[in-house]
């Protein structure tokens, strides 16, 4: 498929009449299909069986599953470009997702439309009672998880399978939305939690393991020289030396709720607004990373972000403490133009399967919210901490490249969080030059890098 083109046609929706319910979830997903993807002239898509169109696709078994939200549906398996894909609603394998009919007509065998708005919705957690101890969606209830597929963007591949059958019965070439530049995007994202007690904290683990000297002149070198984690001309050079720009979020409190720490500084303090001018004045762009208890609470991220000098677009959650569909309200209601909460702490991939920005749906209303949400797809302390994947360097650089290359296939976007802490000190003495080996393959990949309100922008 053609990566790019500057083609504005639109692909249509019909559904058939026994389908009318479902028309609100299919448009939200042909809408999805063409933020993404161009054509150079108009094509409808029928959604049913019994009208006669150049292109349909056969609707699933699906029944009363949404009005009675069930969580699970039913599913089966095919084969596309070597990857074994789920398509749900059916309880039969498919052989050949895509036939051409006799008569001139492309059928897509299997329901990728309503499949595509399970996954990209977030359906499952929208009917998910199960949290974690932090509130969150946990892992081991994703169907993706289940199924093994968390790192493939599943999605995009139900979206490339339109695609190509587009292309086959029209032989028109299906084009990369010019909004979206040709290539692989990357959002470097740092969350700033901790900048003042890492020399006690470095100093404490090197005591623990033997070297006591070291940890204990850590430790008392703190009470006259700043704190190790204190480290943002160090990560300013990095970018520099990279020609990159990054997203900085903050934390606007130090004061620690429900048995959770925030931030450990101030950042009203001068020395605070100071890094925060030296950031914004590099290039890179400040955003927030709304306190413990902001996900559910609009009034509370809306005071957050008038903490700010400066107008804020966006930001995640601390913790990655958000709950669908509350906290998608909660940034809707806010103001916010952009959030890039939507991940998984426990492993690297993809939570909606989907490597793009994209409108959340609004379950309620059954319409798109306003905002756009750019899920990440690798945190490092996923890739460090033993009650996650507990990687080595060496292993975690692999699965990251592999997770890159998944993303561009598709000339999607790859957002990763790097947090300021994980370039500095006893514990993260061999990180920094795995943050550094990312960038370098990301720009091997002829990568666009920059902050992700930049992106947002260029979206319109």
């Amino acid at each position: 498929m053609n990566k790019k083109g500057s083609a504005s046609e639109k692909l249509v929706l019909s559904v058939e009449k026994q389908y009318a319910d479902l028309k609100p979830k299919l448009s939200y997903i042909v809408k999805s299909f063409n933020s993404i993807y161009s054509l150079n002239k108009k094509m409808t898509l029928n959604y049913g069986i019994e009208h006669q169109t150049k292109i349909r696709v056969v609707p699933g078994e699906i029944g009363t599953f949404f009005t009675r939200k069930k969580e699970i549906p039913d599913y089966s398996f095919f084969k596309w470009d070597g990857i074994k894909l789920p398509i749900l609603f059916q309880n039969k394998d498919v052989d050949s997702i895509i036939i051409c009919n006799p008569g001139g007509e492309t059928s897509i065998e299997g329901d990728i439309l309503i499949s595509a708005f399970y996954f990209l919705s977030c359906w499952q957690e929208y009917i998910c009672e199960k949290y974690d101890s932090m509130g969150r969606f946990p892992i081991s209830e994703s169907l993706l998880f289940k199924l093994e597929l968390t790192q493939i963007p599943v999605v995009n591949y139900y979206f490339d399978i339109l695609a190509k059958a587009i292309e086959s019965i029209s032989g028109m070439k299906v084009t990369i939305n010019p909004k979206h530049s040709d290539g692989l995007k990357v959002g470097v994202t740092h969350d700033i939690d901790h900048c003042k007690t890492g020399s006690i904290q470095d100093g404490y683990r090197q005591i623990k393991a033997g070297q006591w000297w070291d940890g204990i002149n850590k430790i008392f070198r703190r009470f006259y020289q700043e704190d190790i984690w204190f480290n943002f001309d160090q990560l300013l050079k990095i970018e520099d030396k990279l020609n990159i720009t990054a997203s900085y979020y903050f934390i606007t409190t130090n004061v620690s709720k429900n048995g959770y720490p925030n931030a450990d500084y101030d950042l009203s303090a001068p020395q605070m607004q100071q890094i925060l001018t030296n950031i914004y004045n590099s290039g890179h762009d400040i955003g927030i990373h709304g306190s413990i208890g902001t996900g559910y609470d609009t009034e509370k991220l809306k005071s957050e972000m008038k903490q700010f000098s400066n107008s804020i677009l966006g930001g995640r959650f601390h913790y990655l403490m958000m709950r669908i569909p509350e906290s998608f309200a909660v940034i809707e209601n806010s103001g916010l133009c952009y959030d890039s909460s939507l991940g998984f702490a426990e492993q690297i991939g993809f939570r909606n399967g989907f490597c793009f920005p994209y409108h959340p749906y609004d379950f309620e209303n059954e319409k798109p919210f306003s905002f756009l949400e750019f899920p990440f797809q690798m945190m490092d302390k996923t890739l460090i901490q033993p009650y996650y994947m507990g990687l080595n360097p060496e292993d975690a650089i692999q699965s990251v490249k592999s997770l890159i290359d998944e993303i561009n296939k598709f000339s999607g976007y790859f957002i990763f969080i790097w947090h300021n802490n994980t370039i500095t000190g006893f514990k993260y003495s061999e990180w920094k030059d795995v943050f550094i080996e990312i960038l370098n393959y990301c720009k091997h990949l002829n990568s666009e890098i920059k902050p992700i309100s930049k992106f947002v922008i260029c979206q319109g």
